[in-house]
C-alpha cells in the first residue's frame, strides 16, 4: 500500500484512541498475555482484532508463539502502526516514564508497555492517545 492509499484509509478509519474508548473497551483485558485463552486479550492483540485479526485463534494452533511478530501478520501491524500520522522520529508518542523496557518509535511496543508495565485499562489508553492526538 503505497503513502497516499494509507492517508485515504486512515481518514476513513476513526482514530486510534476512539477504537480503544468505543470498541476495544467492550473486550476482556489481559495483562502479559496477548492472549489469555479464557477470552482476555491485551491491548495489541484487541485492536489487532478490531482490524479484523483475532489472535485467538492462532494462539491456540501454536501456543509456543510469544511475539507479536509471528503472532500479527505485517499487513495488521502496519495497519496499527498507521494509525500514527507522524513520520518524524522527535515527534512520535512515547511514554514518559523512566523504564527502557520498550522501543520508543514503535506503536505496538507502546501499547504492550501501557498495557503491561502500567496496566492501563483499555479507556485509560484510549484517553492517554486522544491526549497525543491519536
Amino acid at each position: 500500500m503505497d503513502r497516499i492509499q494509507q492517508k485515504q484509509e486512515s481518514r476513513l478509519q476513526p482514530k486510534l484512541s476512539i477504537i480503544f474508548k468505543q470498541q476495544v473497551n467492550r473486550i476482556p483485558q489481559s495483562f502479559g498475555t496477548f492472549y489469555d485463552g479464557e477470552g482476555k486479550y491485551c491491548a495489541l492483540a484487541a485492536v489487532s482484532k478490531y482490524f479484523g485479526y483475532d489472535v485467538k485463534a492462532h494462539k491456540m494452533i501454536n501456543d509456543a508463539i510469544a511475539s507479536s511478530a509471528d503472532l500479527i501478520p505485517l499487513t495488521v501491524i502496519e495497519r496499527i502502526e498507521g494509525c500514527v500520522p507522524i513520520r518524524c522520529i522527535e515527534e512520535y508518542p512515547h511514554c514518559n516514564c523512566k523504564t527502557k523496557n520498550y522501543y520508543h518509535h514503535s506503536l505496538i511496543s507502546l501499547l504492550i508497555h501501557l498495557n503491561d508495565y502500567h496496566q492501563m485499562t483499555f479507556l485509560e489508553i484510549g484517553n492517554w492517545l486522544e491526549s497525543k492526538g491519536l
